[in-house]
This record gives C-alpha cells, sequence and structure tokens, in this order.
C-alpha cells in the first residue's frame, strides 16, 4: 500500500514539474490611475513570453499591434480587471495601441529579444 501511495505521489509531482507552463513576462496594466495609457508603456520581453494587459479604468480599452493582425486583440474591455493576453514568438519591436485612445496618445511598445 505504501509503495502504491509512493508511486502516485510521485507521479503527481512530476506531472506538476515537467508540464509546459505560462511564461508570463509581465503584467501591462491599461487606464491605471484615471491616465489613458498602458504602464509600463515600454517593455523588453524574451521570445515566447506573454504579456497579460490588463484594464483597469476609462474603458473601453484594446490592444492593436501594428501591422500584425494576428497578435492584435480588438476585442473591447469594459469591465475593470479584464485582460487579454499576447505570445510575442519572434524577437523584434511591435508598437501597439489603443484603438479607441491612440489620438491621446495611448500606445506603446514591446522589445522582444
Amino acid at each position: 500500500m505504501n509503495f502504491i501511495r509512493a508511486i502516485i505521489i510521485a507521479t503527481v509531482a512530476a506531472m506538476v514539474f515537467l508540464l509546459p507552463k505560462t511564461a508570463y513576462a509581465l503584467d501591462v496594466s491599461m487606464g491605471a490611475n484615471g491616465n489613458l495609457a498602458f504602464e509600463p508603456n515600454e517593455i523588453t520581453i524574451s521570445a515566447g513570453d506573454t504579456v497579460h494587459f490588463i484594464n483597469e479604468s476609462l474603458p473601453p480599452h484594446n490592444i492593436i499591434v501594428e501591422g500584425r493582425a494576428d497578435l492584435s486583440r480588438e476585442a473591447l474591455l469594459f469591465a475593470p480587471g479584464e485582460s487579454q493576453d499576447v505570445v510575442f514568438a519572434d524577437a523584434g519591436d511591435y508598437n501597439f495601441f489603443c484603438g479607441p485612445h491612440q489620438g491621446a496618445g495611448m500606445t506603446g511598445v514591446v522589445h522582444v529579444n
């Protein structure tokens, strides 16, 4: 009985440690502190990392990556706490903006190494 229990525990532990994990580079707030801005608005991450964009206030917000419809998240986020993830798989510089607030300066850049 103890042998079976040890096998089960070892199997579960191996699964937890060996399963792929999402690589979150960092969180980017949208509209934090009543500002029409991304915070931070310039970041550097590694290829394959995920940026977690979180709506804070002053909705609606979205994430448009210039020239990359596949990375853009056009759906508008209205409620505080709503979020979208973007995986940046390839190295390069990615300019992004909030569609409704680009004219107000709600822009940013992701540098991917």
